[in-house]
């Protein structure tokens, strides 16, 4: 019977063995093709994060123009703000002198008007002492 039991304990252990490395060659096989999943995940992951890393500097360029093309606008802007500031400026002196020359003139006006009344009333006068004198000479002339 210990012949027996011997072969019957190595029958166990080589089976015992076959199952095991049976096992682990499956449980390998389920590791290698989850590394291999992981693997081409990563590599595309990998293939997103350089698309996403280009996309980003497409972006930071476009900033960059746009930031440039803002600059020269403000730039321009500003110019024309000047100018028209300076413009505006101008008109207002000009208004300025217009109105002081508007008022000079009201007041040569009125300076005319008033020398135009006296010498209505001085023509009016001498019309008047005219007259008279018209008069004393008509008096005078008629009794002869």
């Amino acid at each position: 019977m210990g012949k027996l039991v011997l072969k019957a304990l190595i029958f166990v252990v080589v089976v015992v063995f076959v199952m095991s490395v049976a096992g682990c060659e499956e449980q390998n096989q389920a590791v290698t093709k989850e590394h291999r999943l992981i693997a081409a995940e990563n590599v595309e992951l990998k293939g997103q994060l350089e698309q996403r890393d280009k996309e980003i500097e497409e972006q930071k360029e476009l900033l960059e123009r746009c930031l440039a093309e803002k600059k020269v606008l403000e730039e321009e802007a500003d110019e024309k703000l000047e100018a028209f500031i300076g413009s505006l400026l101008e008109d207002l002196g000009d208004n300025v002198k217009l109105h002081e020359e508007n008022k000079k003139l009201k007041s040569q006006i009125e300076a005319l008007q008033k020398e135009s009344s006296s010498l209505k009333a001085e023509i009016k006068q001498l019309k008047e002492e005219v007259e008279e004198l018209q008069k004393e000479t008509a008096s005078t002339a008629e009794p002869l």
